[in-house]
């Protein structure tokens, strides 16, 4: 009988797997999405997908609509109910006075297109998305 040697995941995989479960908790379905921001191998904050605190969530009420108008001509529909996994976790770690600086973000489902500059003027180091 052949046993298999435990293989442990890299940091990167640990963080990616940790975004997945914050992901659960995301309260719209157009992007149920995680993320984790840490720095040395540590967790510093988390966020999800979800409505500000004290607001109604799109899985309760239904979505918000705005219609965004691109720089192409092309139009799109964007649930505005909601505050992004990133931006969520970046919110919690100024609330808690928890400096983000050289920290690591990994996003579990990213929809960073339009914010990946001011992310990297949040987080200097790197993203690692799924």
């Amino acid at each position: 009988m052949s046993e298999e040697k435990y293989v442990r995941p890299t940091w990167d995989e640990y963080f990616m797997e940790v975004s997945r479960a914050i992901a659960k908790r995301a309260t719209c379905d157009r992007g149920r999405s995680g993320c984790v921001i840490a720095r040395d191998n540590q967790i510093l904050v988390t966020g999800y997908v979800g409505s500000p605190a004290g607001l109604p969530h799109c899985d309760d009420v239904g979505h918000l609509f705005r219609k965004s108008v691109h720089a192409d001509g092309s139009v799109t529909n964007h649930c505005v109910r909601t505050v992004h996994a990133e931006q969520n976790a970046i919110c919690q770690a100024a609330k808690r006075g928890i400096s983000i600086d050289g920290a690591h973000l990994r996003d579990a489902y990213n929809q960073l297109r339009n914010k990946k500059g001011s992310l990297r003027k949040a987080l200097p180091r790197r993203g690692r998305f799924a």
